[in-house]
């Protein structure tokens, strides 16, 4: 079995890149200082990076790094426009909305933008 040459290790205060060199760890790369970053995915498919960071009162934001490459942004997916003449959507108890979104047909869309 292959041992891991690479770690990616998520903290409250940034995102740290180890490497393996000569039978211990050493850091080779930091992103994100002072941001907490709550999830990173390594895609062994291409070498793209995932990360997501928790940014408090802007949210939740997804970034990705290409192999090699800088990191950037990656766009959150919208919702299609509301139809004219409909209400703002409700669902309590038995009521049920008179618009919503295709939920299926937007998970599609966010796929197919973010996908290499």
């Amino acid at each position: 079995m292959n041992e891991p040459q690479q770690l990616y290790v998520a903290t409250r205060k940034g995102l740290f890149t180890l490497r393996r060199k000569d039978g211990a760890w050493e850091a080779v790369g930091t992103a994100f200082l002072g941001e907490p970053v709550s999830m990173v995915l390594p895609d062994r498919r291409d070498g793209t990076v995932y990360a997501a960071l928790n940014l408090g009162h802007f949210g939740v934001k997804f970034w990705r790094c290409r192999a090699g490459g800088e990191w950037e942004e990656c766009a959150v997916p919208t919702y299609p426009p509301q139809p004219e003449g409909y209400g703002r959507c409700v669902t309590r108890g038995d009521a049920h909305a008179r618009w919503r979104p295709d939920l299926r047909n937007l998970a599609r869309r966010f796929a197919a933008d973010t996908v290499i």
